[in-house]
């Protein structure tokens, strides 16, 4: 009985989902007279796959400093600002390889710890 209500569920949310439908039963051919959906233009291999413009903003311990990962020259490096002013960050980090994916704040408020790919 379990697995019977499991192959019922299954199948209508198959159904529901558009996955199979009643004219996959059925051996019609379709019509010449369906239209075809408007095909909407790629979205650019940059946009899905490129760098954040910002990301993983963090403050400081104490709250008076703002950090971000940015571009900097395309890879991805360490900004720190005030945390009233985030728009005045600079970049702490130079990193010119692949880019800085980690950081944290060390609780004196002055360090930023950071893990780096090796170059090689």
């Amino acid at each position: 009985m379990k697995k019977l209500l499991i192959s019922v569920l299954m199948i209508a949310a198959l159904l529901a989902s558009g996955c199979i439908s009643d004219k996959d039963a059925t051996t019609e051919e379709p019509t010449d007279n369906i239209s075809q959906p408007d095909t909407a233009p790629l979205i650019p291999r940059e946009v899905l796959f490129g760098n954040p413009d910002k990301a993983l903003a963090r403050l400081s311990p104490d709250g008076t400093r703002i950090s971000y990962l940015a571009p900097v020259n395309g890879v991805l490096n360490v900004w720190v600002g005030p945390a009233d002013e985030p728009d005045s960050a600079e970049p702490v980090t130079n990193d010119t390889y692949r880019g800085i994916s980690t950081y944290f704040w060390a609780y004196t408020n002055e360090h930023i710890l950071y893990t780096q790919e090796p170059g090689w």
